[in-house]
């Protein structure tokens, strides 16, 4: 009897696992959904009335830079905010949407370029990406090992891209004389051998503002001028 019994258990327990291995394989449908930015990381859109903006390094050089949509990303978005398909893959299925921003800073003098785009996911995860020097007038000075982007996911709190700078979040910053609010600082300081030439080792982006503050090299340093 006793024998039994434990067959009887190890039977269950057979159906069990094997009712959740084909409920594990199920595949969602996500066709047709749309998935938006997390309310809380909206504060980080940037302002997009403005079409220039101007920088100041401490050698006193000026630098003007133009802002337009991000192009590179989605061409056929007229906008800075939209939604950007993308096709479900391995247990997912269907074209769903990602709500995104994204915004571009070319600058006229020194060649620096800056994209970034913040985009709602599956998951209900919200993503920062951004990058350097990646445009038609740039691609061959590009290393294609990822080493000129970063990528944060604000649901994880953790930097997803393979180069990995320190990653901070002020209440505040003040940059030639004015107070900006809602900081992130991306910092490569410490792991400077790791990225490209186009990659700055320090940049400062403030919600609503935009880029406020970033070191291309070692020493050198521009700040916002309003």
């Amino acid at each position: 009897m006793k024998h039994f019994q434990l067959n009887k258990h190890l039977f269950f327990s057979f159906i069990s696992i094997l009712s959740f291995s084909f409920t594990a394989c199920e595949v969602e449908d996500i066709n047709g959904k749309y998935y938006y930015i997390d309310e809380v990381v909206r504060k980080y859109l940037t302002d997009t009335t403005q079409n220039h903006i101007d920088f100041v390094d401490n050698m006193l050089i000026k630098e003007h830079f133009v802002v337009e949509r991000d192009y590179f990303f989605n061409t056929e978005e007229p906008y800075y905010l939209y939604h950007r398909s993308f096709i479900g893959a391995g247990y997912i299925s269907g074209i769903a949407y990602a709500e995104t921003f994204s915004i571009s800073y070319k600058s006229v003098l020194n060649d620096y370029h800056f994209r970034y785009r913040i985009a709602g996911s599956y998951g209900n995860e919200t993503t920062l990406e951004v990058k350097w020097c990646e445009d038609s007038n740039n691609l061959s000075k590009n290393d294609f090992d990822d080493n000129n982007r970063f990528e944060y996911n604000f649901r994880t709190k953790k930097v997803t891209s393979k180069v990995k700078p320190k990653i901070r979040f002020y209440d505040s910053l003040v940059v030639a004389n004015k107070t900006y609010f809602d900081i992130i600082e991306l910092d490569y300081s410490s792991i400077k051998n790791k990225i490209n030439s186009n990659t700055p080792i320090k940049v400062f982006f403030a919600g609503k503002a935009g880029i406020i503050k970033f070191m291309p090299v070692e020493g050198v340093e521009l700040e916002r001028v309003e």
